[in-house]
């Protein structure tokens, strides 16, 4: 059911607006309900690798990780992918600005596992996507507590 955007909604829909039901979801985002729903999950991907690809300038004490080398490590994690057949159900790559862990240098976010890979060269590429499928991480290149934006959670989160 599209909505009737000729009105507002709840003129359109509802006598007042203590009858606004769970109907107003599905009757706005159809493609949460039903059939539409299923199809974009099972488009989605296992997992999505965010590089960084920031740049700042020269001078920047914090540099940027496309000034290490990140924008051919994208190109690299993009083509390995690919060339796996792993782009179309196992993993994304996509680029991303800053990811605040500009010490770590290359830095790529591993999403839903929620976890950051760091000073990541081309080197690393391939065994990066070794380890795509079994969800276990390259544990050399995945940045600690400690190596974390320069710090720990809980002394950056203090305040």
């Amino acid at each position: 059911m599209v909505p009737d955007l000729s009105r507002p909604f709840l003129e359109a829909n509802c006598q007042s607006s203590s009858e606004l039901s769970v109907s107003f979801a599905s009757d706005l985002w159809p493609l949460t309900s039903g059939h539409a729903y299923s199809t974009l999950t099972s488009l989605q991907r296992k997992r999505y690798l965010f590089v960084c690809i920031n740049r700042r300038a020269e001078d920047n004490p914090k540099g940027c990780c496309a000034a290490k080398g990140s924008e051919e490590v994208y190109r690299a994690l993009k083509g390995e992918v690919a060339a796996r057949g792993l782009a179309k159900l196992e993993a994304r790559v996509c680029t991303s600005s800053c990811l605040d862990q500009c010490d770590t240098g290359v830095t790529v976010l591993v999403e839903p596992d929620h976890f950051f890979y760091g000073r990541v060269t081309v080197a690393d590429v391939p065994e990066i996507v070794d380890v795509l499928v079994t969800a276990r991480p390259v544990k050399r290149l995945v940045v600690t507590a400690d190596q974390h934006n320069g710090g720990s959670w809980d002394e950056r989160h203090r305040r």
